[in-house]
């Protein structure tokens, strides 16, 4: 329409996952583990412009569901366990307004979920030093995360900076703990556990510059940070960063742009560190 655009799709998709394992010494198969996962998505957004175009409105919702069907794990005492379906609905919605042609301010807010890996629903591994217990009753992460930024468009060389500070809170966070077997000696028990809620927030930071009609640079920088606010299993925890978190992270990179020859970019990525336990 003249103000408005409703968009509305359809997801489809399908994976096959297949995981063996063998005995170094005589090539026996010791594991054997298979996995269709399919998904489906429905969605439905309407983006609507006033004030002459200055003032932006965005909302949106979409329905995912995944069914885990064929499964075999060897490791199991149950090696063919029947399908778990999955679904749930997220929602997101934003505005942006441009107070001029320099300066335009915008924000958003959004649902997330992740079901989680498969293999923590089902996978019961019995081998070797290090065994894993499957949780069936596992809960999917729920996220909601809102942010407010501004675009800066230096006209006169082009330039672009953007800024944007986020919030946001995980539910049901998904952890491993690591355990003595309580009837195997010098044998490690692995579990996934659902251990309680972090907050994560941050400052993201953008720049593109042309250099050239058909070259530019970009730089991205992000700094991050996270904090475990409930730990159900262990509450030392409380006040730890999550894991795979870092503190910063970014690139910087050239791009050529030229839609009648070739177009290429050159991207340096870099990240703090990354912590795991």
């Amino acid at each position: 329409g003249a103000n408005n655009v409703l968009t509305a799709g359809l997801y489809l998709a399908r994976e096959e996952e297949e995981m063996y394992k063998y005995s170094g010494q005589t090539g026996a198969q010791t594991y054997r583990y298979e996995l269709t996962t399919d998904m489906t998505a429905l969605y439905l957004q309407d983006q609507i412009f006033l004030m002459d175009d200055r003032l932006n409105l965005l909302g949106g919702i979409r329905w995912d569901q995944w069914k885990y069907d064929d499964i075999y794990d060897s490791g199991s005492s149950n090696s063919t366990p029947g399908k778990v379906e999955k679904d749930h609905v997220t929602y997101r919605g934003g505005a942006k307004f441009r107070v001029n042609d320099t300066v335009a301010l915008r924000s958003s807010i959004g649902t997330a979920f992740w079901p989680g890996n498969p293999k923590w629903l089902f996978q019961n591994l019995n081998s070797g030093a290090t065994w894993r217990e499957a949780n069936p009753n596992l809960s999917p992460e729920k996220t909601w995360m809102a942010d407010i930024g501004t675009d800066i468009s230096l006209t006169p060389w082009q330039t672009l900076i953007r800024a944007t500070g986020y919030y946001g809170v995980i539910e049901d966070i998904m952890a491993y703990t690591y355990e003595a077997h309580p009837s195997v000696a010098n044998t490690t028990l692995v579990k996934t556990r659902n251990i309680g809620e972090a907050e994560i927030y941050g400052l993201e930071l953008s720049l593109q510059q042309p250099i050239t009609q058909n070259l530019s640079f970009t730089g991205a920088l992000t700094l991050n940070h996270s904090r475990i606010t409930e730990d159900q299993i262990n509450p030392d925890n409380v006040g730890n960063q999550l894991r795979n978190s870092p503190d910063f992270w970014g690139s910087l990179g050239l791009r050529y742009t030229r839609p009648d020859l070739i177009n290429g970019e050159l991207l340096f990525r870099f990240s703090d560190s990354r912590y795991y336990d």
